[in-house]
């Protein structure tokens, strides 16, 4: 398996340098694999940045009607919370 990494190095060959806007002498990103740490950890990170959970669901049952008709539905929630981590809006799609 080939790293994300060794997939970019081709692509990518100067030396990034991206410092934060306040004026830092060093650096925050000096080469690649720093970019593919940043990413991976806001990834790892993402339901507490965005506040946000997505439930993906099936929903099957029969109606009580005479010929028992079934109903199948898959759908999704989408979960935002607020900063005490309770849910503040509930969304569902089906489909």
């Amino acid at each position: 398996m080939v790293s994300t990494a060794a997939l970019l190095h081709p692509i990518i060959t100067r030396r990034l340098e991206i410092s934060d806007d306040e004026g830092a002498e060093e650096p925050l990103v000096s080469n690649v694999e720093d970019v593919l740490n940043i990413v991976k950890s806001d990834y790892e990170k993402a339901y507490f940045v965005t506040e946000v959970i997505v439930a993906y669901w099936k929903l099957r049952t029969s109606l009580k009607l005479p010929w028992r008709p079934l109903i199948s539905v898959y759908g999704n929630t989408v979960y935002t919370l607020d900063e005490q981590l309770k849910i503040v809006k509930h969304v569902e799609s089906w489909k």
